[in-house]
This record gives C-alpha cells, sequence and structure tokens, in this order.
C-alpha cells in the first residue's frame, strides 16, 4: 500500500516499555496526544539529529559515499548532505511532504510513504551494493536510549494525565 514495510523496533528496555504501553492502552481510551508528542519528538530529535549527525546518533557513522558517486554528486550537486539529492527523502523522513503518520487512540504508525519515495527502504537497510545508511533507527533496530526514554516519559505522563 506504499507505507514503509512494518519493521519491528527492538527496545533496548523492552519489557519495561512493553508493560508500560500494556498499561497505558488498558487504562486509557485514547493515546493520541502521547502519539501525537512521540511522532514530534522521533522526527525533530531523532531523525533530524541522525541525518546531521550523518547517522551517529544511531550508533554508528555512515558509511563514506563510493568515490565514483562521491565525485558524480560534487559536480551535479555541489555542498549536498550525504542522503540529500533532491531533499524529498529528508522531507519525508522528517515529517514533511511524503511521511507517513496514522494515529489512532491506541496504536500510531510512522514511515515514509513509499509510493512516493521508493528508494527509502534501499537507504535505511541497503540493497546490493548499497550500504545500509540508517535514519530511522539503527542498523540493528533499535532507537537510541534517550528516544526510548523519551517515549516512556510521554506516556508515563499521559497516564499520570488520566489519573
Amino acid at each position: 500500500n506504499g507505507i514503509l514495510d512494518m519493521i519491528t523496533i527492538r527496545i533496548e528496555r523492552y519489557q519495561e516499555t512493553l508493560n508500560l504501553i500494556d498499561t497505558a492502552t488498558k487504562r486509557l481510551k485514547d493515546l493520541s496526544p502521547a502519539w501525537r508528542e512521540i511522532a514530534d519528538y522521533l522526527h525533530k530529535e531523532v531523525i533530524t539529529k541522525s541525518w546531521d549527525t550523518y547517522g551517529s546518533i544511531m550508533g554508528k557513522r555512515w558509511p563514506a559515499l563510493s568515490p565514483k558517486y562521491r565525485a558524480w554528486k560534487d559536480k551535479n550537486y555541489p555542498g549536498r548532505h550525504m542522503l540529500v539529492l533532491t531533499g524529498d527523502m529528508k522531507t519525508a523522513a522528517t515529517g514533511g511532504s511524503g511521511s507517513v503518520l496514522d494515529i489512532k487512540p491506541k496504536e500510531m504508525i510512522i514511515g515514509i510513504d513509499t509510493d512516493y519515495i521508493p528508494y527509502a527502504r534501499v537507504h535505511q537497510f541497503g540493497y546490493k551494493k548499497i550500504p545500509q545508511r540508517p535514519y530511522f533507527f539503527s542498523k540493528d533496530g533499535t532507537l537510541p536510549g534517550r528516544a526510548i526514554q523519551k517515549i516512556i516519559n510521554v506516556i508515563k505522563k499521559r497516564i499520570n494525565e488520566e489519573s
């Protein structure tokens, strides 16, 4: 359907986070305010910073461009950041045109519309000679620890607001 394939994000504090989300979905009728805050945080503080740090925020800097591609890009698109040719993929990844954000009371889907940006998956996961350059989550499927803590804090705040 064009939405980036569903990916399971492995969470370092998995059981704690899972228990908290389970408690929240049982106690609260609508987690939409929490999902909106989490999506905003992921777009602005995780994904944008992933681009700004060439993936370092996810644990490891992205591999360098091949010398041949680097020369072509420097000639045709001088000064453009890695993973930015037109800017469409970064715009979509950070919540702009081409992004997917579907918030429901008990769930949130966040990603990139692959009908709009068909190559997004290639860069997140790598393909053939194109190395993986993760920007949504790290190579092993985790989010940075501070992102997990933010998710936990936002859900706890929502539970306290409803109590």
